[in-house]
């Protein structure tokens, strides 16, 4: 027989009166032996050895109780920065616990005697809700400096307080995010932008200087408050989408967050060089993903932007047969949305969008 018990950010939802969005599982069980007990289960990690069960449609994460980097330094591989490289010396609960980044996520459910077991007063945080790092703030985050924008993410999500102390911390060892592989920033920022809270997480990581490392020309440009406020109402409608919830494309909302970089590129293509509008946004677009190498973007995602992107200098031309071609192409659909959306923020001509809104009704 072994302990289980579910852990972290299901058990904090819940306590702010949200449905979890999966739910991970802790326990005195080793990789191997969760492996021989569900079958169809898989080892996944290098760094952390965790275990996936599928339960139907979903993968419900177990992770086996884990001893404290920080007291067992001796065993721990790190880099010459003091950043984590393997992590996987078997522990207690309370080891494991110890070793968890906020006190919000520190809490264990056990469902057989239904109790929380809360050993870092992290109940008392969320009734309070403030944010606080289980153990030295500095050395977690050059433990694993995604902690820094996992605390932006989750005090955007749940409208947590930061205390100056924590924030202090937090923006002196900003630089340490340049050191998180871009494929795991990918997948925080899709977590980010898609949890309903888009827009107050841009602004966050703005004040925080994450854009002023991860994209520094977006952060240049949103120091003029009318680039903030049209990105903000851009991801508003991904925010207002989640709410109705209905899908999220995550290329719609990365073309969303950095259409501000892509036009205004554009722009400046256009006054430099003799070229044309589709010219030189294939070119804005090109540039963009050839410097922009801090977050691993997948091909198809890129793809999809740049559609997206693209198509809004195709809507701008109604004449001959060139509209009906675009409506007929594959993404049309989520380019038009885009579109209308930009009709929002006053940057369509209205003779083109009201062109637009009468061709559209008439084919569909």
């Amino acid at each position: 027989n072994y302990d289980a018990y579910i852990v972290g950010g299901a058990i904090r939802d819940i306590c702010f009166d949200l449905k979890p969005k999966d739910v991970d599982i802790v326990t005195n069980a080793t990789p191997y032996e969760i492996k021989k007990i569900f079958r169809g289960s898989r080892i996944i990690g290098k760094r952390f050895k965790l275990v996936h069960i599928g339960y139907g449609r979903n993968i419900i994460e177990v992770s086996t109780f884990r001893k404290n980097a920080i007291m067992q330094n001796g065993f721990i591989k790190k880099d010459e920065k003091g950043k984590l490289l393997r992590d996987n010396l078997f522990g207690s609960e309370k080891d494991d616990i110890q070793r968890r980044d906020i006190t919000i996520n520190s809490l264990l459910y056990d469902p057989n005697k239904r109790i929380i077991i809360d050993y870092f007063d992290g109940f008392k945080d969320i009734k309070n809700k403030k944010i606080k790092v289980i153990g030295d703030p500095k050395k977690r985050f050059i433990e694993d400096p995604m902690r820094i924008i996992r605390i932006i993410r989750i005090s955007s999500k749940l409208n947590l307080q930061i205390d100056k102390k924590l924030s202090g911390i937090m923006v002196t060892n900003i630089d340490l995010i340049r050191d998180i592989p871009s494929s795991r920033l990918f997948d925080e920022f899709c977590k980010m932008f898609t949890n309903g809270h888009a827009a107050s997480c841009i602004v966050m990581l703005y004040n925080f200087n994450v854009l002023k490392i991860l994209v520094p020309r977006l952060s240049d440009l949103m120091r003029n408050e009318k680039n903030l406020d049209k990105i903000k109402k851009l991801l508003k409608a991904s925010d207002q989408r989640f709410e109705k919830k209905l899908t999220i494309s995550i290329s719609f909302v990365l073309s969303s967050l950095f259409w501000v970089l892509i036009k205004d590129e554009h722009k400046a293509l256009l006054k430099k060089n003799k070229l044309s509008k589709i010219r030189s946004i294939f070119i804005a677009v090109d540039n963009f993903f050839s410097n922009f190498k801090q977050i691993n973007i997948p091909k198809r995602i890129q793809y999809e932007m740049k559609t997206i992107w693209v198509n809004q200098i195709r809507l701008e031309n109604t004449r001959g047969k060139k509209p009906i071609k675009l409506l007929n192409s594959d993404m049309f659909k989520i380019s038009y949305d885009f579109f209308l959306l930009r009709n929002q923020i006053d940057e369509i001509n209205n003779d083109i969008f009201l062109w637009w809104a009468d061709f559209y009704k008439k084919k569909s």
